[in-house]
């Protein structure tokens, strides 16, 4: 019988991750949340001490709070994962190196840019000293480093490390796997900072073609990236062209998730402003 490798934690937060987003589109996130919080109160022990195979709970409960918006709660979650790991780990273990990184997109979250950027150089500093360059450790790290980087304006810096990283993944997860087209979208909003927008608006309207093939053209992926493609349209002055995606994108949300989910009212308000002449990008 061949031998059962074990999951890593860094596998394990990846699914959790896709699984809040599952949540999110289904309405249903704190369904999972309370699910988590069960687990971790099962798994607690009777004087509070964590067992340090527990603290993926924690750093699973940091992404979901952090996918409620609440950012706050998230950061002290992970920073209990990470000072659990600290006791009982020794330094630069790959777990905790991997709640230093969760705390770094926590810091971007909050708009604390210079922080999250000196945690993911530290996390990749530890990363590039275990892995090789095309591991996905690494390149998930790059990623968030990029968009730290573009919110602190310096998207030529961004884009190089968003480019390194879609690199990578078109050889190691396809040119069509969500991933990739998300390291896209990175690209993408590189290039609009950059006043790239032509070059922007075609590989945007790769990402939907792509998603509507391989998601389906009525997931929530898909009709968020002809979100940003109406956008872009309406940077570039075409604000007829920037109206039909957008009502195309609203009659596909209003059918899969209803009227209420937070992505309808979001295309509802930029509808709105467009009809309005109000600018919403």
């Amino acid at each position: 019988m061949p031998e059962i490798r074990k999951i890593s934690n860094f596998e394990r937060l990846v699914c959790v991750r896709d699984l809040a987003r599952e949540f999110t589109s289904a309405g249903k996130l704190h369904e999972g949340v309370r699910m988590f919080e069960d687990a971790l109160c099962r798994a607690d022990a009777e004087d509070g001490r964590l067992e340090i195979t527990s603290c993926w709970l924690l750093n699973s409960l940091g992404i979901l709070y952090d996918q409620q918006g609440n950012a706050l709660l998230a950061k002290e979650t992970q920073k209990r994962a990470l000072v659990c790991q600290r006791q009982r780990l020794p330094p630069g273990h790959l777990d905790i190196v991997l709640t230093t990184n969760e705390l770094g997109r926590l810091a971007r979250h909050l708009g604390h840019y210079q922080e999250a950027d000196s945690l993911h150089r530290q996390a990749l500093a530890s990363l590039e000293n275990q892995f090789e360059e095309s591991d996905l450790h690494i390149t998930w790290t790059k990623s968030a480093l990029g968009r730290s980087l573009l919110k602190q304006g310096r998207p030529s810096e961004a884009l190089q490390l968003h480019q390194q990283v879609l690199s990578v993944e078109v050889e190691r997860l396809g040119k069509d796997h969500p991933h990739t087209l998300w390291t896209m979208s990175d690209i993408v909003r590189c290039l609009r900072d950059l006043g790239r927008l032509n070059y922007a608006i075609t590989m945007q309207e790769e990402i939907v073609d792509r998603s509507g093939t391989v998601l389906g053209p009525k997931n929530p992926d898909t009709l968020w990236a002809m979100n940003s493609l109406g956008l872009l349209f309406e940077m570039a002055g075409n604000r007829t062209m920037a109206m039909n995606i957008q009502e195309t994108a609203y009659k596909g949300q209003i059918e899969i998730l209803g009227e209420i989910h937070p992505h309808c009212v979001w295309t509802r308000g930029v509808l709105q402003k467009l009809q309005d002449g109000q600018i919403c990008a």
